[in-house]
């Protein structure tokens, strides 16, 4: 399993589209939780993250 340092934020100043376009900028990770977040859908999100940036590293 790989290790990824975490950083928790909260916002809503500028809303998530804001926080998307600095995550892409940034080349960096966002999870958002949200009022229609269940722990099945963001487990699965986690796990799909891992897949790509293992796979990214590789390119």
């Amino acid at each position: 399993m790989m290790a990824a340092d975490r950083t928790t934020a909260t916002s809503s100043a500028g809303g998530t589209e804001v926080l998307h376009d600095f995550a892409e900028i940034a080349r960096t990770e966002l999870l958002v939780i949200d009022k229609t977040t269940t722990l099945r859908d963001f487990t699965r999100e986690v796990r799909w993250n891992q897949a790509y940036y293992r796979l990214a590293q590789g390119l």
